[in-house]
């Protein structure tokens, strides 16, 4: 008969003091409140890109605003010269090659009218990029978790 080896328990990580959240769940905050400012201040039919489809898809049903249509900002076949989004949200923690050039274009060249932040940090904002609509007026939240 073989007889089982006594096995020693695997040690047990410490709690590590956080200076905030980790990038994971970084990711996704204060898109909430970003995607409300735009649900708000939006005309019907209004456009927006950004990189989580999903999340601006749940929330804009939340908001009742189905008639806003969202565009991926990263998909190759993006642009800024014709047809371009109203609004663009913009996420330190969604950005990717494929999005990269694009992403400080729209830094650069277009204001900010809403901005989440947490613990001191920007966690997401709303740039006007003019596709169809007169620019609303600045705004900024403390994102929540």
């Amino acid at each position: 008969m073989i007889e089982p080896r006594p096995v020693a328990p695997l040690p047990r990580p410490e709690p590590a003091a956080s200076p905030g959240p980790r990038d994971d769940e970084f990711y996704d905050l204060g898109a909430r409140e970003s995607i409300k400012y735009i649900a708000d201040t939006a005309p019907r039919g209004a456009r927006m890109a950004s990189e989580i489809p999903g999340v601006v898809e749940y929330y804009l049903q939340i908001y009742n605003r189905p008639d806003i249509q969202s565009e991926i900002l990263s998909q190759p076949s993006f642009t800024l010269s014709e047809g371009r989004p109203d609004f663009v949200l913009l996420q330190p923690g969604r950005l990717y090659f494929e999005n990269k050039e694009n992403y400080n274009f729209i830094e650069k060249n277009f204001p900010v009218v809403q901005s989440s932040t947490y613990e001191g940090a920007t966690a997401s904002e709303v740039r006007f990029v003019g596709g169809r609509v007169s620019g609303p007026g600045p705004q900024q939240q403390e994102a929540k978790r």
